[in-house]
């Protein structure tokens, strides 16, 4: 607690914008089940092959809906807590 209020404001944004990046490629893998899709390859000139080949396995099921949204809200509260802390310091008080 004390090491991330000592960060500045813009330490604290990038790290709230790596962990959503973080926590989309533990949804991808998560939602996936972990398959290694091959990325295109030498196949992926051919008409409508990315299409068929390339599409996430559990994408439009329930659950993927579940996983993402537990995520984002796991994001969602980690990132006002780093924004949270320290607050008043990066204000200035109104002064009447």
């Amino acid at each position: 607690m004390k090491r991330v209020g000592r960060l500045t404001l813009a330490q604290r944004i990038v790290l709230v914008v790596a962990l959503a990046a973080a926590l989309r490629l533990v949804g991808l893998y998560i939602v996936t089940g972990g398959a290694n899709n091959p990325g295109g390859g030498w196949f992926g000139y051919a008409p409508a092959t990315e299409s068929l080949l390339l599409r996430p396995v559990g994408t439009g099921s329930p659950g993927s809906l579940i996983v993402w949204l537990v995520l984002i809200a796991l994001w969602a509260v980690v990132s006002v807590w780093l924004l949270g802390v320290g607050g008043t310091q990066d204000r200035e008080s109104p002064k009447e």
